[in-house]
């Protein structure tokens, strides 16, 4: 049963160490060595190359299990997901409330979802400001569980699955600046007669534009939009309150003693 993101591309030059998160070694790492990092908010995308119908994405948060430790680590961490077949038009089909997660975190698709793009978007660590990834893996057919700490275990079903299929939702606009592009463009500068410590200054701003990109974004995610949805909610609360002043309103005038009065008077003339 093959793992459809051995030895694929981490998409972000911010990343670090990112050879290390699709190696296919989720055992040998320490509290400073054998795993992936990156500051958050920001993301993790890895290219699987090809696109396919995934049943289970499963990846390990940095634990302290690691090199034989018997002891899980305090620290937990907050993440959202998506899958993507284009790296343009995003599904995301998990949003952590809370910053619970550690160990493997692993999702199963019974009916398939199509994707060639994952993306692992960091939110929080109780610990420090990084977070730390020790492997990633994604499957076109369901694997036995991994070996190590099991943090959650999602299991989405065909509903949820064909939702994410037809409706993408916000976090594909997650990085604006398109990460990939850029380290194509590094690229094609390492190669050219330009001087390297020049390249380097320019491949420094890259990762400090693409950061940027992604701090901004976690502020419309995490702050504009919650303000935004309680502003329409208290909008139209007010609206309705300004209905039932207007019918408090009336009915206080219609059944006032002088609004009676009236009526009587009224009703006498009529009949």
């Amino acid at each position: 049963m093959a793992n459809l993101a051995l030895n694929k591309p981490v998409l972000e030059a911010s990343v670090h160490n990112p050879e290390i998160v699709t190696n296919g070694d989720s055992q040998n790492y320490t509290g400073h060595s054998g795993f992936a990092y990156f500051d958050f908010p920001g993301t993790l995308t890895v290219d699987l190359q090809a696109e396919y119908n995934l049943k289970c994405v499963q990846f390990k948060l940095w634990d302290g299990l690691g090199g034989g430790r018997g002891v899980l680590h305090r620290r937990r961490y907050k993440f959202r997901l998506g899958v993507s077949t284009d790296n343009a038009n995003w599904y995301e089909f998990y949003d952590e409330g809370d910053a619970n997660a550690i160990g493997w975190q692993i999702f199963r698709f019974h009916q398939g979802i199509q994707g060639r793009f994952v993306r692992l978007y960091g939110l929080h660590n109780t610990t420090n400001h990084q977070i730390h990834i020790v492997e990633l893996e994604a499957h076109n057919d369901i694997p036995d569980d991994p070996v190590g700490h099991i943090g959650g275990v999602t299991n989405i079903d065909q509903q949820v699955a064909e939702k994410s299929k037809s409706q993408p939702t916000s976090i594909a606009k997650s990085t604006r600046i398109d990460p990939e592009e850029l380290a194509r463009t590094i690229k094609t500068l390492e190669g050219s007669i330009l001087d390297q410590a020049v390249v380097q200054d320019i491949k420094s701003r890259f990762d400090d534009l693409i950061v940027l990109d992604q701090n901004l974004e976690a502020i419309r995610r995490e702050i504009v939009e919650p303000v935004t949805n309680e502003m329409k909610k208290s909008n139209r609360l007010a609206v309705w309150a300004l209905r039932v002043t207007i019918l408090a309103a009336i009915l206080t005038s219609v059944f006032s003693p002088a609004a009676m009065t009236i009526w009587t008077f009224l009703s006498g003339l009529w009949s």
